[in-house]
């Protein structure tokens, strides 16, 4: 039996625990491009314009892409199923694939769409930024028609109109949504605000809002001010736990605020613990990327699948997506636990592999394809034109272990070299050589405890030993030196 064959049958039986995503790790999928290697636009089924928004469904784990300046959303097969540069299945605010102009606004067109969300049985909501709307499509997952009407529309009194307002009905450059809590979230960035929509499903056309936060009042004056606990500067992305908990990227304040019950609070309501800044009341960018800091940030995803909570961020500028852990307990400032795009937490290059991103602005994780803890995510990495899935890892293990007599003096025609290995995911054998031979690698007795003959020529006689465990790593070289009188 060959060693390669040797090492497929052993490797199958060994099963790797506890993956989780790794800092600086690959994709292992990506559409709106061929490769990951490439960053070309396009308004095609398989290409995209800036994608900006990214979701899931999480009743048929179909995947939705905001392809922004091609004013349509795409839709995927199941997102856990994808191949790298696959087509999309059907097309919102186009009537084809091809087709990427702005149109007069209808319940048919879309300008410059942004945030994607979902709610739990189905339903999608498309924050379409350049018509100042929400627009809801109540069976976005079953429709086989392209460019087919929304069902209803926030924002708006109704889908023919899309001029900019600031009041409880209006919207001005919606980027952000989230449903949850029994509201419809809005970024409302261009009104330095984030509101609320209850019972979003049954909501009529131009139904009034009825929760603030980031003013005083649905009526109040929408200026940004200084950073404090209760104001935004241009917030983007907005997220809300099962419990109840809105998270906000205040963009413009370089930050990410919590508001733990935001369906009970008062409007006008602080949060109660803010990200990326030490305090409420600081707000600047910081010139070089941290674990503490952010620039830019937009769009948020949760994941509740593991004992604590974790909290996705798209941190735009520095190039990369963070994961806080345990945000349920955060305090004001803390650290990000992982990176993704970069190799380190404090590096913020900018590249097209399948280990980078450039100005990423979504982030969604895979509420549908449960078998994973913690959950599979997306990434519109929107200035390199694509989407990218990131999956847990498998733990590798450390690399096996050699050890034994480095040094042997003997008279005797034959001598015994033996020593022990270790490999945590298991060993599969030890190797060992003559330095001087021109030959391969001999199998030695055992594994744990192995050992070889070898004939004693005059001199001295060098071996080389290494152990191999069954995914083919091996360990660093023993090299034993035999003395023959």
């Amino acid at each position: 039996m060959t060693t390669r064959i040797l090492l497929s049958l052993l490797a199958t039986s060994y099963v790797a625990v506890a993956a989780d995503f790794v800092t600086g790790q690959g994709a292992v999928a990506v559409i709106g491009q061929a490769s990951f290697a490439t960053s070309a636009r396009g308004n095609t089924a398989s290409t995209f314009g800036l994608p900006a928004g990214v979701a899931i469904d999480p009743t048929t784990g179909k995947l939705f892409v905001a392809d922004r300046v091609n004013n349509r959303v795409l839709r995927y097969a199941n997102a856990a199923a994808l191949i790298d540069g696959a087509a999309a299945e059907v097309v919102f605010g186009q009537s084809s694939f091809t087709d990427a102009s702005t149109y007069a606004v209808s319940s048919t067109t879309m300008n410059e769409p942004r945030g994607l969300a979902f709610d739990s049985t189905g339903r999608l909501y498309v924050a379409d930024s350049g018509f100042n709307r929400v627009l809801r499509f109540d069976t976005p997952s079953t429709t086989a028609s392209n460019g087919v009407a929304a069902d209803a529309v926030f924002g708006q009194s109704s889908f023919a109109s899309s001029a900019p307002a600031f009041s409880p009905a209006g919207l001005n450059t919606p980027i952000g949504v989230a449903v949850g809590a029994g509201y419809l979230w809005v970024a409302d960035s261009s009104n330095n605000r984030v509101i609320g929509f209850l019972d979003p499903e049954n909501a009529p056309n131009g139904e009034n809002a009825t929760k603030v936060f980031g003013q005083v009042g649905l009526n109040a004056n929408s200026t940004p001010a200084n950073p404090t606990a209760s104001a935004m500067n241009a917030p983007d992305g907005v997220a809300i736990s099962s419990t109840g908990t809105l998270w906000v990227s205040d963009t413009g304040n370089n930050r990410i605020l919590r508001f733990s019950g935001a369906g009970t609070l008062a409007n006008g309501s602080a949060a109660d613990v803010v990200l990326g800044q030490p305090n409420f009341s600081s707000g600047t960018s910081s010139e070089n990327a941290t674990a503490t800091s952010l620039d830019s940030p937009e769009g948020l995803a949760i994941d509740e699948s593991g004992t604590t909570i974790s909290l996705w961020v798209a941190d735009r500028s520095n190039n990369r997506v963070l994961r806080y852990d345990n945000v349920a307990n955060i305090a004001d400032g803390a650290a990000a636990t992982i990176a993704l795009g970069q190799q380190n937490l404090t590096s913020n290059d900018s590249a097209t592999m399948s280990t980078s991103m450039r100005q990423p602005s979504a982030v969604a994780v895979d509420t549908h394809n449960t078998s994973e803890s913690p959950r599979s995510i997306w990434v519109a990495d929107t200035q390199n034109d694509r989407a990218l899935n990131f999956s847990p890892l498998a733990p590798i293990p450390a690399k096996p272990s050699i050890s034994g007599a480095t040094h042997y003096k003997t008279k005797a025609s034959r001598v015994m070299i033996k020593g022990t290995a270790s490999g945590a995911a298991g060993l599969a054998f030890v190797q060992y050589k003559q330095a001087s031979s021109k030959g391969g690698f001999r199998t030695a007795s055992g594994t744990s405890k192995w050992s070889f003959k070898v004939t004693c020529r005059p001199g001295t006689n060098r071996f080389t030993v290494v152990a191999v465990d069954i995914l083919g790593h091996t360990s660093s070289p023993l090299t034993v030196a035999v003395k023959c009188e």
